[in-house]
């Protein structure tokens, strides 16, 4: 209780911008006229609502989320300390990792479907053999909590940034430290290898976000790319662009050798998650609510999608299927498919809400 309380009043110090369901569809609808956009959409898949805990009466809050490679899974991190797996077809829950003494901040699935990696204020990497549902591996970090996991695509290593000024990349096989590459600040929040293997960003509190080639882990570019705090990176599948959201409200796209290449058209609220779906689209998880889609190429707004009734925390992309999904405050995780052949139009798609609106809070 201490804690949701806590969340409470950190949210009433947010500056959020918060729409009505019937102003947003309104607003989506005028959008979509007046730009002529096609009249395809994502389409609400599945809302997936996480179980109120008996002895708290109250749901625990997701802040990541994973779809697996083979896209029959989407798995949750919470602030009940769990990791919680379920099946895509039908939503049921199929598994509960618990093994975390606080808030799991980040989860990623192994390439090969056969491994997640979880990290946690509590100061741990765990990485997990889904078969069994044991830890195979664990990493203490004794210089403060985690904030984010990252397997590099091949799956031989495993990265985690965390409250220090450290990257960690560890041997996923082997279950031990290789590498620690120091960041140009503290509190590296944004973490993300390249789809090539080639490269791995990192960026944090001071806005800069630094570039390591893999192949001798020299730093190739330094980039002083926003104001404030940078929430997230996201490479494009073709490893030659990648994008940053800030606190300073700034979303750019950047050249892989850090020169940039636009600033995109950035919502008023925090962008706290992005992700790229396809080559020319990013999607970006807000503290309005809302999941809003940009084509780069044009840099318009080209989705959005309304549902969660808070802060939308973490996304995750299939890339086969381009089902997206999506965590948010609302002690929900959505599930969201892309429908006909173009690309997603401005529309709204609206799920019904099953439980009470609650407040936008992140942390």
């Amino acid at each position: 209780m201490q804690r949701r309380d806590a969340l409470k009043r950190l949210a009433a110090a947010l500056p959020l911008v918060t729409l009505e369901p019937w102003a947003i569809g309104r607003v989506a609808k005028a959008a979509e006229a007046a730009a002529g956009l096609e009249s395809s959409s994502y389409l609400a898949e599945r809302t997936i609502e996480i179980e109120i805990d008996p002895e708290t009466e109250e749901a625990a809050v997701a802040t990541s989320v994973a779809v697996s490679p083979n896209g029959q899974i989407v798995a949750a991190g919470a602030d009940d300390h769990r990791v919680r797996l379920w099946n895509v077809a039908d939503g049921s829950l199929t598994t509960q990792l618990r093994e975390h003494r606080d808030w799991v901040r980040a989860i990623a699935f192994h390439p090969s479907g056969k491994k997640l990696a979880s990290a946690s204020d509590d100061r741990t990497v765990l990485i997990w053999d889904l078969d069994s549902g044991t830890v195979l591996h664990r990493f203490d970090i004794s210089t403060g909590i985690v904030h984010n996991v990252a397997f590099r695509p091949d799956g031989k290593w495993l990265a985690s940034s965390g409250f220090d000024d450290v990257v960690r990349i560890y041997e996923v096989e082997a279950g031990k430290l290789v590498k620690e590459l120091k960041c140009s600040a503290s509190d590296v929040r944004a973490l993300e290898f390249a789809p090539n293997n080639q490269r791995l960003a990192a960026a944090g509190r001071d806005g800069s976000v630094r570039v390591w080639d893999l192949s001798d882990y020299k730093v190739v570019a330094d980039i002083p790319a926003h104001r404030m705090r940078i929430r997230s990176i996201a490479y494009s599948p073709d490893s030659q662009q990648f994008a940053t959201a800030g606190d300073d409200r700034k979303l750019f796209l950047w050249n892989a050798d850090g020169s940039r290449s636009a600033a995109l058209p950035a919502p008023l609220g925090l962008v706290f998650t992005l992700k790229f779906v396809g080559r020319d689209h990013l999607a970006m998880g807000t503290s309005d609510n809302l999941i809003r889609v940009l084509d780069v190429q044009s840099r318009r707004e080209i989705a959005k999608l309304a549902g969660h009734t808070g802060s939308v925390a973490a996304l995750a992309c299939h890339e086969d299927t381009g089902l997206l999904a999506s965590a948010a405050f609302d002690t929900t995780v959505r599930l969201w498919k892309p429908q006909g052949t173009g690309r997603p139009a401005a529309t709204v798609t609206q799920l019904p809400t099953l439980a009470p609106p609650r407040t936008s809070i992140t942390k």
